[in-house]
């Protein structure tokens, strides 16, 4: 038999020992012990000093003794809210041993508009602190329990002070300010010729500013401004107000109000946008009576009325010569108002050679003139800034035949151009039958400047201001008549002859007869000389000319002189040796004549009763 003993280790009551045969086992203590504030967990046993838990299914084949294993009891602890909206712990809950714990406890936080009141078990109040720790009951033990945080919530009372006894309008004694509830200050009161303008902190309006029935007094703004009793005081803000009126003086737009009224020493604010009058400048605003700008940092001490102030734009107007070797302008540039200017616009002048084409502006032309002054623009009425170029050209003469008679033969060149440096040769001369083409002249009537053909260069300053204004300058043909003059050659002496000239038309008609004249032949060498008188029409003539017998001559250079009849004009510029000369011989009196062009005088002979007949063409 074994003996198995029991250590109740502080509890009660002890078991009493138990005997066990070999190889048998024995039952756990009844009734088992107890111990306070401890659990019995079940019996131990120690081997080789280290103590472990036995079975008691085990069988006994030593004496042994069994030790009591207790485990401490637990108290658990709730901590919470009773209204999270309005407060929070910060810890929910802990577990701690019934004799040996050492809780933590919970603080209660309340949030904004509320405060901490009371931790409570059961419905009743355990501890006006915020931070909480569980204690220990009568029994010397930790109790499990349910703790809870109560808030409550924080109001502030505001009242009204009217700070002017001569008010009109009402308030209410005072307003309730809670987290959830703010108040909308009272509406403003009334005072002739002043505005009610805020409820201050302040009596003498150095505190916060609300304005009269919109700002909202929180419960934040409510808290800093409370005392201890929890009261808010505003006190009514009066200013004296003084009336300010706006002239935009044309300009738009208008200020928005056009009147107002400003608070005593206070700033008037400037109007904004700024007025604009087309054509000129805003500079600011004027007081009535003055001509400086108002200062709109001013204090207000008066009524006070304002006028748009304005400065006419100027603009510059240039002017300038596309070429200065064609032509020059007289003015280079002219500052001018765009709304009042009167500009003086500037004059153009061709170089000689050239000629005025047209202003231009942006490569537009705006005038054909050479004196131009600017006009204002079409869109916006003003004059604006402008480059005008004057342009020039160069100075062309297109030079046009007219044949001045419809039967010519040859042709007529289309026109030649003529400029500063470049000339042309007059066109070569015309033909037509029983006519000479003399010369090419300005005038149909042959009254103008001539122009020998196929000879007379055509240069820029003959031909300048013999156009027509188009740069056109036509030259007309002019032509000689042919007359058939008869000469009829009468012996009467060895030298002299007496001449007898008849002036016939192309149609047979005679013209003058007895037209008489005296030849006399000296002769020296091989020359003979030849002079002769002939009145025709009361028109002396006189000529002197020298050639080789039986051979070509040139005369001398000689006055020639003109005349006609009607329409018919009769020159006699050569008289011939009255000797019968041979039937070939030809004289070429290729020179210039009284009447402009040349002559070519072809001698034929012919024989007569009278003796010999020349015909002169011309």
């Amino acid at each position: 038999m074994h003996t198995v003993t029991f250590d109740a280790d502080g509890g009660s009551p002890t078991p009493s020992p138990a005997a066990a045969a070999v190889g048998s086992n024995i039952s756990a203590p009844s009734p088992a012990p107890e111990k306070s504030g401890f659990d019995l967990t079940g019996w131990d046993r120690v081997i080789d000093g280290v103590r472990e838990p036995f079975d008691f299914n085990n069988t006994i084949f030593s004496n042994m003794t069994l030790y009591a294993n207790w485990s401490e009891k637990t108290a658990v602890f709730n901590y919470s809210s009773s209204n999270t909206s309005r407060g929070t712990v910060d810890r929910s809950g802990e577990t701690v041993g019934v004799l040996t714990g050492q809780p933590s406890g919970a603080t209660a936080a309340a949030l904004e508009g509320y405060r901490f009141a009371c931790w409570t078990f059961d419905g009743a109040a355990v501890s006006t602190n915020a931070s909480f720790i569980p204690q220990k009951d009568a029994s010397g033990m930790y109790s499990s329990a349910d703790y809870r945080a109560r808030f409550e919530e924080v109001t502030y009372d505001v009242y009204y002070d009217k700070n002017n006894d001569n008010y009109s309008g009402s308030v209410p004694e005072y307003s309730t300010v809670s987290i959830n509830r703010p108040v909308t200050v009272e509406s403003a009161l009334r005072l002739d010729g002043y505005v009610f303008t805020a409820w201050n902190t302040k009596e003498d309006g150095s505190g916060s500013n609300f304005t009269p029935g919109v700002t909202q007094l929180n419960f934040s703004e409510a808290e800093k401004l409370a005392g201890d009793d929890n009261k808010v005081t505003l006190y009514g803000r009066w200013i004296r107000m003084y009336n300010v009126t706006f002239d935009a003086d044309g300009g738009s737009p208008e200020p928005s109000p056009t009147a107002t009224t400003v608070p005593e020493n206070s700033p008037v604010p400037e109007p904004t946008p700024a007025p604009a009058k087309t054509g000129f400048t805003f500079n600011g605003w004027k007081a009535d009576g003055s001509d400086q700008l108002y200062n709109f940092s001013t204090a207000v001490t008066d009524d006070l009325n304002l006028k748009a102030g304005y400065t006419e734009n100027t603009t510059t107007i240039t002017y300038a010569s596309s070429n200065e070797t064609m032509g020059t302008v007289d003015r280079s540039n002219e500052t001018i108002g765009v709304v009042t200017g009167q500009p003086s616009g500037a004059t153009a002048s061709p170089a000689y050679g050239y000629r005025f084409v047209n202003w231009t502006l942006n490569g537009a032309e705006v005038s054909s003139s050479a004196a131009l002054i600017p006009e204002k623009d079409a869109s916006s009425g003003l004059y604006a800034a402008a480059d005008y170029i004057a342009g020039f050209a160069e100075m062309v003469y297109r030079v046009s035949y007219d044949a001045n008679n419809a039967d010519y033969n040859g042709s007529i060149p289309d026109g030649s151009l003529v400029t500063l440096n470049e000339s042309v040769t007059a066109a070569p001369a015309l033909e037509l039958d029983d006519h000479v083409f003399t010369e090419w002249n300005t005038a149909e009537d042959g009254s103008g400047t001539g122009f020998a053909p196929d000879a007379a260069e055509l240069n820029f300053s003959e031909l300048s201001g013999l156009d027509d204004g188009s740069g056109v300058v036509t030259l007309y043909g002019q032509w000689i008549r042919t007359y058939n003059v008869e000469w009829n050659w009468q012996k009467i002496s060895k030298t002299d002859y007496k001449v007898t000239a008849t002036f016939i038309d192309k149609d047979g008609a005679v013209l003058a007869e007895n037209v008489r004249a005296t030849v006399t032949a000296v002769t020296d060498g091989d020359i003979a000389v030849y002079t002769a008188t002939v009145t025709f029409n009361n028109i002396e003539y006189k000529d002197e000319r020298s050639f080789y017998t039986g051979g070509t001559g040139t005369p001398n250079p000689v006055v020639r002189e003109r005349a006609g009849i009607g329409l018919v004009i009769a020159i006699i510029d050569y008289l011939v040796n009255g000797t019968p000369l041979p039937e070939d011989v030809v004289f070429d009196f290729n020179e210039d004549r009284a009447i402009d062009g040349r002559d070519l005088i072809e001698l034929e002979k012919t024989v007569s009763e009278n003796g010999y007949i020349y015909r002169i063409v011309s």
